[in-house]
């Protein structure tokens, strides 16, 4: 994936401060404040974006040597990921705001409808670069959900997945396939062991989803980060389940840079499809998760 889009902010942003200093010096404090302000975004996604890759290094899985980044590839992995997480939060999760809690993405002809499920602090946002790929090659209709509130647990997000699919059942759609990325692929597994129409849901599709677990959930209190954490109940009940799922893939990375250890997103009974090189939030834009993607839907 190219690097120049992350390479020119990074410009962007050492230009930005010394705007606000040279504004500062020359008597215009408005503008030095409003280019600050700029540069200290930016630099809050630095860090956190430092913080997510600490905890993905130290909590690694195993890696073969043929499969390894290296120096550069680890400086070019980090450099899209900082970008992902700056358009992430700004050019895309701001229109999905009005689309809350769900929305129509496109009708469809086939009686299929795909459900879009996403993870942990994103809305439905995060899938419009996917959305946009899937719509050229599949047929079926397309939704997006926001889960609300960001801190609400997985159940609490399961039983609002659940309305949605039966507002999707409503408009003609026999069958239901679950894509979740992250949490939200655990939220859609939850969904199938819950839902009381479960027999309309014929797939589900996680992307980068912590199945057992992720050393970054100890970072925040919420509830929902609880239940990711390793070794917890909630988690070894889903796992646990003696409900069958439908035909389940899991697409993940071996470079995962929110799920640590990475090989968390493999789970027993599903179709596990391995990917290298490709960091947590540039998941909904990469080419090679939009080909896993569209593979395990039309295969």
């Amino acid at each position: 994936m190219p690097i120049r889009g992350p390479v020119q902010v990074l410009i962007a942003m050492i230009l930005v401060l010394l705007g606000a200093f040279l504004g500062g010096r020359a008597g215009h404090p408005v503008a030095g404040a409003a280019l600050s302000l700029i540069a200290g975004m930016a630099l809050v996604y630095t860090a956190l974006n430092t913080l997510l890759f600490a905890i993905a290094f130290f909590g690694r899985s195993p890696v073969p040597p043929d499969r390894r980044l290296g120096f550069g590839g680890a400086i070019a992995l980090y450099l899209r990921e900082w970008w992902a997480l700056v358009t992430l939060y700004t050019y895309y999760h701001i229109p999905a705001l009005t689309r809350r809690p769900a929305g129509k993405w496109r009708g469809g002809s086939s009686g299929t409808a795909v459900v879009f499920v996403h993870g942990f602090c994103c809305n439905s946002g995060f899938w419009l670069p996917l959305q946009r790929e899937v719509a050229i090659h599949v047929p079926h209709a397309l939704y997006a959900i926001t889960l609300d509130p960001l801190w609400a647990s997985i159940d609490t997000s399961t039983r609002q997945l659940e309305a949605l699919l039966d507002s999707v059942a409503e408009e003609g759609n026999e069958r239901i396939i679950l894509v979740g990325h992250s949490m939200g692929g655990l939220v859609s597994r939850s969904c199938y062991q819950h839902y009381a129409h479960r027999d309309r849901i014929v797939q589900i599709i996680t992307i980068g989803s912590p199945h057992h677990g992720t050393r970054h959930a100890h970072v925040s209190p919420w509830r929902n980060a609880k239940q990711m954490r390793p070794g917890n109940a909630w988690l070894a009940g889903l796992n646990a389940s003696t409900w069958q799922h439908p035909r389940l893939t899991s697409i993940y990375s071996l470079h995962d840079t929110v799920i640590a250890p990475q090989l968390s997103s493999r789970l027993d009974g599903a179709e596990n499809m391995e990917l290298t090189g490709i960091g947590h939030m540039e998941m909904s834009r990469h080419t090679e998760i939009q080909a896993a993607l569209l593979q395990a839907l039309k295969g």
